[in-house]
């Protein structure tokens, strides 16, 4: 019985990690053009909604049996049919019959399948009552045709039962769910709500900014890749920082300050002063900056020059330990999210307005 209901949800969670490693990039591009910023609370009510329908549908099709190893199982056209169930398996009145009685739990958890869809309907959609009964009793019939068909004429025949109650008590279970988010919802935000909460400041967070320099430099290394391909005598390093020059330094420059990520990411350079667009001495400093600083890095945990100032391997990973840690120190407390080539070169990365603040606008 407990494995009945344990397999899905394990199967369930591990399809979610499958899914959130594909599309967490996207999700995070939308919510920051749409909103200008990531809600953790959205984030999770997000992932909660596909495993929630991930483990539903493994509950109807798991476990699958092996072929032929079934005998096809005859649908139940008769309405209300779990209501003679619970009488036929009830052997007295006591809590312990009750409680004791399997009819009355396939019933509850016949209730309880598409509940959290009626529930996520109102809170996260927004749905009318109307749409969310209708949305549930489609659902239950999509489930229930799986079962009829043997997965669709993956297999001979219907391996699990095919019961119209299935439709009256999931459509409840939807309909019950949408009561119960209208009543949750009198006690905590309104997930709509997150959205007037973009911050009136201008300021991009690191993950944005990470996100951004990650979609570039996934381009340069796409472009490098091509270009040594065609230039095949040259080195493919020097065709990278060719590429990373041009597109951080010359197009930045005159596109006003953004690269194809800062684009995606709503965010463009600009000059920390006056906020308007960097001058190009401005850019160069930056970048090269971004360029210098991981290069004295790798140049303290080189071999030969650990030899030269007489120092172990320990010790100078210890010292580039500590250094990278102050580091981190100093961000987690700098509220303008400027890294130290922003300081250098009096930029900063600027924040455009979210859609939805020009939707409202």
């Amino acid at each position: 019985m407990l494995s009945q209901y344990s397999v899905p949800i394990v199967t369930g969670l591990l399809f979610l990690f499958v899914i959130a490693w594909v599309i967490w990039l996207p999700y995070m591009i939308y919510s920051y053009r749409r909103y200008g910023f990531v809600s953790m609370y959205r984030f999770i009510v997000f992932f909660a909604v596909i495993y929630y329908f991930l483990v539903a549908f493994f509950l109807v099709i798991l476990p699958l049996p092996e072929p032929g190893s079934y005998i096809p199982v005859q649908p139940q056209f008769i309405p209300f049919e779990f209501v003679l169930d619970i009488i036929r398996e009830q052997n007295g009145f006591s809590i312990q019959a009750i409680v004791g009685n399997p009819a009355i739990w396939v019933t509850i958890f016949n209730v309880l399948l598409l509940l959290p869809l009626g529930f996520f309907g109102k809170y996260y959609f927004h749905k009318k009552f109307a749409f969310v009964a209708i949305f549930a009793f489609l659902t239950s019939l999509f489930f229930e045709v799986t079962q009829l068909t043997g997965i669709f004429g993956i297999y001979d025949g219907a391996y699990r039962l095919f019961d119209v109650d299935d439709l009256i008590l999931n459509t409840l279970g939807g309909c019950l769910g949408y009561a119960l988010a209208y009543v949750f919802m009198k006690f905590v935000p309104d997930i709509t709500e997150l959205k007037s909460k973009y911050p009136k400041t201008l300021i991009v967070s690191y993950t944005r900014r990470f996100i951004a320099f990650s979609i570039d430099n996934f381009m340069l290394g796409f472009i490098s890749i091509v270009l040594y391909v065609i230039f095949q005598d040259t080195n493919i390093i020097i065709w990278y920082w060719v590429c990373f020059f041009g597109l951080f330094v010359v197009v930045q420059f005159f596109s006003g300050g953004q690269t194809f990520g800062k684009w995606l990411l709503k965010t463009r350079v600009v000059d920390a002063r006056t906020n308007k667009s960097a001058k190009f001495w401005q850019l160069v400093v930056k970048y090269l900056f971004v360029v210098v600083i991981p290069a004295i890095m790798w140049l303290f945990l080189d071999s030969g020059f650990i030899e030269l100032v007489g120092v172990t391997n320990w010790m100078m990973l210890g010292m580039v330990f500590g250094v990278l840690c102050l580091l981190a120190f100093f961000q987690c407390i700098n509220r303008e999210r400027n890294v130290f080539w922003d300081v250098v070169s009096y930029t900063r990365e600027l924040a455009l307005p979210p859609q939805v603040q020009s939707e409202n606008d």
